[in-house]
C-alpha cells in the first residue's frame, strides 16, 4: 500500500511534499497524530529516505505526539539500510531514555546492519545485550546472525551456532529458514 502511495505522490522524485504536508498542519495549528507520522514514515520506509524519516521522527514532539516503539523501528531499519550504524545505536539509546523497550524487531534489523558490513563480534554483542535486557532471541535472531556469519566470517563459526543453538530453547531451535540460511552460505562459497 505505501508503494503505491508513494508513486502516486510522486515521492521518487518530490520528497518533499511530506516535509510541506508536516509544515501546513504546523503553520494551521492542525491537530496531528502519532497515526499520521506512522503513514508519513511508513511512505518514507517505502521510498527509502531515511533523513526525512529521522526529521518526522524529531518533529512528532512539537506536535505533542510521542513516539512508539513502531515509529522508532521504521525509522532505525531506514538509517541501518543507509549503513548509518552508529545513528541507530544512537536511537537505541534514545529509546530507552525515553522509556521505550528494544524488541525483536529493533534487534534484528540492528544484527543484520552489523552483519551487512561485516561487524560481526557487534551483532553478537547485541544477542548478549537483548538477553540482558530480557528480549530473549529466537530462530529468526540466530538465523539473521548466521547469514552474516555465513557472507562474511567463517563456516565453522555458522555451524558453532548452528551448535549452540540446537542446545537451546524451542524458540530457537533451527528451523527451516536457518537451515536454508547454511545452506545458500555453503553454497556460495562452494563448500558443498
Amino acid at each position: 500500500m505505501y508503494y503505491k502511495a508513494c508513486k502516486l505522490l510522486g515521492l521518487e522524485k518530490n520528497p518533499s511534499i511530506v516535509f510541506y504536508v508536516i509544515l501546513a498542519y504546523r503553520d494551521e495549528n492542525s491537530v496531528a497524530s502519532v497515526k499520521m507520522f506512522k503513514v508519513a514514515l511508513n511512505l518514507c520506509r517505502a521510498a527509502k529516505y531515511e533523513k526525512l524519516g529521522l526529521w518526522l521522527l524529531r518533529k512528532m514532539k512539537e506536535f505533542n505526539c510521542r513516539p512508539d516503539i513502531v515509529s522508532y523501528n521504521v525509522v532505525i531499519r531506514l538509517v541501518v539500510e543507509k549503513g548509518e550504524l552508529d545513528e541507530a545505536m544512537e536511537l537505541m539509546r534514545e529509546m530507552g531514555l525515553i522509556d521505550l523497550y528494544l524488541d525483536m524487531i529493533t534487534y534484528i534489523s540492528m544484527i543484520n546492519g552489523f552483519c551487512d558490513v561485516g561487524r560481526l563480534e557487534d551483532a553478537c554483542q547485541l544477542i548478549k545485550c537483548m538477553k540482558g535486557h530480557g528480549c530473549l532471541p529466537n530462530a529468526l535472531v540466530y538465523s539473521t546472525l548466521l547469514d552474516g556469519v555465513c557472507k562474511h566470517g567463517s563456516l565453522e563459526k555458522a555451524l558453532e551456532f548452528l551448535g549452540k543453538m540446537e542446545k537451546e530453547d524451542e524458540d530457537c531451535r533451527p528451523n527451516v529458514v536457518t537451515y536454508s540460511t547454511l545452506i545458500k552460505g555453503f553454497v556460495e562459497r562452494v563448500v558443498i
